[in-house]
This record gives structure tokens, C-alpha cells and sequence, in this order.
């Protein structure tokens, strides 16, 4: 028997592939059933992935709603292509789900050079702020991320296991 190439056929369980089939064939209730059960792991993947600026402000379950509805709108295409699991296609829309997200509530602040200024300010211990981990990392990659040789790569990979360190990320 021929199935198509969106059920899945490397031993994830039967429920999920008759899910798929019924969805497949318009079936609304399928669909929300199959985006149920990969909306834990999603809402994880937004915890990781979501700026530390905007955790009071953005919940990971809406931006995972979010995704959820682009995804609805657009799961005539998930159908139509070739075998890619579902969440793996859920999760790339979620990530165009973040980045609009980023892109709302951090895109005036991202374009400031003068706030870029007072960043690389504060990195240096010039002045205390709202400054954060990741726009420190992001300084660090910009500012470290050109220079190439042997020597600049030492220098370069001792300045990323500080800031890790740093971090608490080891």
C-alpha cells in the first residue's frame, strides 16, 4: 500500500498517522488533535528560544496559539509536501512565529544605534541598566565574529568560554 509522504513511518504510533490521514482529508477536529499534541514540547521550544526581554511580557502558550493559526491557514501546504514529520513543519512556523514576535516588541529598540551604543557601554561595566544576557552575547558574537587567523580564533573561543562562564552556561 502507498502512503502518502506526510504519514509518518519510522515507528511513531498509529493514532498520530490515522490523525494525519483524517486531517489530510479535512477532518478540523483531526487537526486540532494532532496541533494538541505537539503543543507541550512547541510551548518548550518557545521557553528556549524567546528573548529574556520579553518574558514578562510574551507568553510562550500564545505565541504558540499564534503558530497554531498560521499553521491552520497553511496546512493545505504541510499536505502537499513531501515527508517532512509534522512537528518538525510546526516548529519551523512557530519560528516565523517568534520572529514576528521579536520583531514587534524588540524591532525600534534593535534598530537604534545609539541604544547599541549604550549596550556596548554597559558590556564593559560603563554604566548599569535594563542591558541583559542575550544583548551581551550578542555583542560578544558581533564584536568577536570577524577576525579570522589562529590567534584571533584562540582569543575569539576564550572570550565565548568567559562569557559562558559568565553565563552560567557550562
Amino acid at each position: 500500500m502507498q502512503f502518502p509522504p506526510w504519514v509518518p513511518m519510522n515507528g511513531q504510533d498509529e493514532r498520530e498517522a490515522l490523525l494525519l490521514a483524517r486531517a489530510a482529508g479535512g477532518e478540523v477536529d483531526a487537526w486540532g488533535a494532532l496541533l494538541a499534541r505537539h503543543q507541550e514540547r512547541l510551548a518548550g521550544v518557545v521557553s528556549f528560544r524567546l528573548d529574556l526581554r520579553l518574558r514578562g511580557r510574551v507568553d510562550a502558550a500564545d505565541v504558540v496559539q499564534e503558530a497554531f493559526i498560521a499553521a491552520t491557514e497553511r496546512r493545505a501546504d504541510f499536505f502537499a509536501q513531501s515527508a517532512q514529520p509534522l512537528f518538525l513543519w510546526l516548529r519551523w512556523m512557530l519560528g516565523n512565529t517568534l520572529l514576528e514576535v521579536h520583531r514587534y516588541h524588540l524591532g525600534a529598540q534593535m534598530r537604534d544605534a545609539r541604544r547599541e551604543v549604550r549596550s556596548a557601554r554597559r558590556a564593559d561595566g560603563g554604566g548599569a541598566g535594563d542591558d541583559n544576557d542575550s544583548t551581551r552575547a550578542a555583542l560578544v558574537a558581533q564584536l568577536t565574529c570577524g577576525a579570522t587567523g589562529p590567534a584571533t580564533a584562540v582569543g575569539r573561543a576564550e572570550v565565548k568560554q568567559r562569557l559562558r562562564e559568565a553565563l552560567g552556561c557550562n
